[in-house]
């Protein structure tokens, strides 16, 4: 009902700002990190407009959280193991594209994380809306601070 709805979107807005909040803290405690993620950002922001920016933000997410907090996660059980599997497995596939073992541990915690969210909370859509909303922040932080030029 409303209570879950409002609930599920509190979870997402918390998880997000998690994400982006450790994110920038790790962007200025971690070269390895940091420039990973720069490498990754300039490919793919560079040529965006803002509209291509919520898309590349929200469509990988659906897809990716569909593929490993909704069908991958409930095959190993939606328990701690199943969590940590995922969420490795998520990491180890956020390699290349100029992004490092440093951005796969990285995306690998993150994945942990929306696991997390969606066993809590028992729905994936949670995961897939803390994915985008952190995604385009994430993007929009990068654009602000370096246009590409």
């Amino acid at each position: 009902g409303p209570d879950d709805i409002a609930s599920h979107f509190a979870v997402a807005v918390a998880a997000a700002a998690a994400v982006t909040a450790a994110r920038a803290a790790l962007l200025r405690a971690w070269p390895d990190f940091a420039r990973a993620a720069d490498r990754s950002n300039r490919q793919v922001l560079t040529p965006l407009n803002r509209g291509d920016v919520v898309t590349v933000s929200f469509l990988p997410a659906v897809a990716e959280e569909a593929l490993f907090r909704g069908a991958l996660l409930p095959a190993l059980g939606c328990g701690p193991v199943g969590v940590a599997a995922t969420g490795a497995a998520f990491g180890a596939l956020h390699v290349g594209g100029g992004r490092n073992w440093a951005f796969a541990g990285w995306a690998a915690g993150v994945g942990c994380l929306y696991g997390a969210a969606a066993v809590q909370t028992g729905d994936v859509a949670v995961a897939m809306l803390a994915h985008g909303l952190a995604n385009y922040a994430s993007a929009a932080m990068w654009l602000e601070g370096d246009k590409g030029e």
